[in-house]
C-alpha cells in the first residue's frame, strides 16, 4: 500500500513592525524580542525568522513582531485507516511525498509508517511503485497531478472525490465522503466478494463433478441431467445474491 503525502507542506509569513522603537517601560508596548520559532510538533523542523526586509539606512530597523505558520493538517481518519490496513489486512504501507525529509519523517512518525521516502518527484514515484510491483500488488493512494504516473502504474489505483482530473482519470477506484474511511470497507467487500468467488466455484465444480459421474455411469437419464444444469446455476446465483445482502447488513 503507498500513499502520497502533501500534508507536511508548511509555510512561514513573518510579520515586520516599522517606525521608531517605543519608549522604554512602556507597559503597552509590544514585545519585539525574537519570538519562540521552535516547531509546535514533529511534523516539521524548526522555524527560522526571514531576514528583515531592507530600508533607509536612518530609519529605525524592522522589528520582528510575529511568525505564523501556516500548516496543513493531517486526515482526521488518516492513523486509524493506516493501522487498520496494516493490522486486519497485514498490508505494508509506504509515504511517498515530495516535501523535505524533516516534514514527512514527522508525518511518518505520527501515522506509524516506517517506510517514509521523502524529496520524490512524480518520475520517482512510479519508480517507486515499479520497484514495489516486483515484491507483490501495489496499491497507490494519490490526489494530485504528480500521482498520475504512479497510478498508472500501480496495480490498483485510488484517489479522493476531491482529487485533481488527472489523478480521478488514473485511478481505478474514487472514494467518496471525504475521507480515507472508505479504504477499510473497500478492503472489507473486497474480501467478501473473494469468499463468494470461491464458494460459488466450489460448489459448481463439485456439483458438475457429481452429476457427470452420475450421468456417465447410467445412474441417472440425459433428461434429468439436462434439467439439473439449470438448477445448478440457479445455485450458484442464490449463493452470490445471499451473500451480497449478507454483506451489506455487515458493511
Amino acid at each position: 500500500f503507498v500513499a502520497e503525502s502533501h500534508a507536511a507542506a508548511r509555510s512561514v509569513v513573518a510579520v515586520w513592525r516599522h517606525g521608531s522603537a517605543a519608549p522604554a517601560g512602556d507597559a503597552d508596548a509590544p514585545d519585539t524580542s525574537a519570538p519562540d520559532t521552535s516547531a509546535p510538533d514533529t511534523c516539521a523542523p524548526a522555524i527560522s525568522a526571514p531576514e528583515a526586509p531592507s530600508g533607509p539606512t536612518d530609519a529605525e530597523p524592522p522589528a520582528l513582531v510575529a511568525l505564523l505558520a501556516l500548516e496543513d493538517a493531517l486526515r482526521d481518519d488518516a492513523a486509524a485507516t493506516l493501522a487498520e490496513l496494516r493490522g486486519r489486512w497485514q498490508l505494508q504501507t509506504t509515504l511517498l511525498s515530495g516535501d523535505n525529509a524533516a516534514a514527512v519523517r514527522g508525518v511518518a512518525e505520527r501515522l506509524g509508517v516506517a517506510d517514509a521516502r521523502a524529496e520524490v518527484d512524480p518520475v520517482a514515484k512510479a519508480a517507486v511503485v515499479q520497484e514495489l510491483e516486483g515484491q507483490g500488488g501495489v496499491v497507490m493512494v494519490g490526489d494530485g497531478y504528480n500521482d498520475v504516473p504512479a497510478l498508472r502504474g500501480a496495480s490498483l489505483a485510488l484517489t479522493l472525490a476531491s482529487a485533481t482530473p488527472g489523478a480521478i482519470a488514473a485511478s481505478e477506484v474514487v472514494l467518496h465522503g471525504g475521507g480515507l474511511a472508505g479504504l477499510g470497507r473497500l478492503f472489507e467487500r473486497a474480501s467478501r466478494a473473494r469468499h463468494v468467488i470461491r464458494l460459488t466455484l466450489g460448489f459448481a465444480a463439485a456439483y458438475n463433478a457429481i452429476g457427470v459421474t452420475l450421468a456417465a455411469t447410467g445412474h441417472i437419464t440425459p433428461l434429468l441431467a439436462a434439467l439439473l444444469m439449470p438448477l445448478s446455476s440457479a445455485t450458484v446465483v442464490s449463493i452470490a445474491v445471499w451473500a451480497s445482502r449478507r454483506a451489506q447488513t455487515r458493511v
